[in-house]
């Protein structure tokens, strides 16, 4: 199946999982600028973990988001000022 990565509706814009819960990310990640991405080496985090560290809209300070996810679906593990 080709994803339409064209269309402003071809993704949820919330993480679902099985459970039918839709965790909504940080609303400021939207417009926002994206520094860095990547994983811890550890690995102590669920699927790995995905860090997005970004810079909002409009702000200086930079921020980061740690996405957690597994057979049961994805979640935001946690949200701090990027170091």
């Amino acid at each position: 199946m080709k994803m339409d990565t064209e269309k402003k509706d071809a993704f949820l814009k919330a993480l679902p999982d099985i459970f039918g819960r839709h965790e909504k990310y940080p609303d400021d990640m939207i417009g926002a600028t994206i520094i860095s991405i990547g994983t811890i080496p550890d690995g102590n985090i669920d699927g790995g973990g995905l860090i997005i560290d970004y810079r909002p809209s409009g702000s200086n300070a930079t921020k980061r988001v740690v996405f957690a996810f597994c057979e049961t679906g994805m979640w935001v593990e946690s949200r701090i000022d990027a170091p």
